[in-house]
């Protein structure tokens, strides 16, 4: 008889797709708007972005040559991205009852990054790795990227913590920015003059 094969086949067949489904990557945000060319690595597979695609946990966003991209988590965080750079988050974990709220993600190239509602609660925290300083927040909006031959960031809102070579500075005030020359320690802290801010602004600028 025939019956039980192609019932255990059935029932491979549904596991198989439950299991797919268990352990496919978590959403944790969308595509807000986006220019020129950009696309995401997923699960060893690229495929372009376009408006409203969706994010998920380790899925790798890049964007090409002149290309701008704005990313939008599930807790309202945005980031917007400059050409030639890319995002990934790495850990994810917001308004769930019991667990401390977390982001942790790496981002290269030039971004913009603005804090959400994540940051509203006294226990979460946000982890920035960047290909030069690693960044912590505290109700942050801010720029970082390369300009003018080092990696700088800069703060509008909030404060930052900027963590490079053992070495680290605060940034805790609006306007204020600093450098790291060469992967060495941040420099000191300065107030960067309008002309320097608009054109740190100018690489994220649609």
């Amino acid at each position: 008889m025939s019956v039980r094969p192609i019932a255990l086949g059935f029932l491979l067949a549904l596991l198989v797709g439950l299991s797919g489904e268990a352990f496919a990557a978590e959403r944790v945000g969308q595509i807000l708007r986006i220019k020129g060319s950009c696309e995401v690595e997923s699960e060893g597979q690229r495929r372009p972005l376009q408006t409203a695609s969706p994010v998920h946990l380790l899925d790798v966003v890049k964007t090409g040559a002149n290309a701008r991209l704005v990313v939008e988590l599930d807790d309202g965080t945005v980031l917007t991205l400059g050409e030639n750079a890319e995002l990934k988050i790495d850990e994810f974990v917001f308004n769930k009852p019991g667990i401390a709220d977390r982001l942790k993600l790496f981002a290269g190239g030039a971004f913009r990054f603005t804090t959400g509602r994540l940051i509203k609660t006294d226990d979460s925290i946000i982890e920035i790795q960047t290909r030069v300083p690693a960044l912590g927040l505290r109700g942050t909006d801010f720029w970082a990227g390369p300009l003018d031959g080092n990696y700088s960031v800069l703060v509008f809102d909030g404060a930052l913590d900027v963590s490079n070579n053992g070495q680290s500075v605060i940034l805790d005030e609006a306007g204020e920015g600093t450098n790291i020359a060469d992967g060495g320690s941040p420099g000191p802290v300065t107030r960067w003059p309008q002309e320097k801010v608009q054109r740190a602004l100018d690489t994220v600028r649609f």
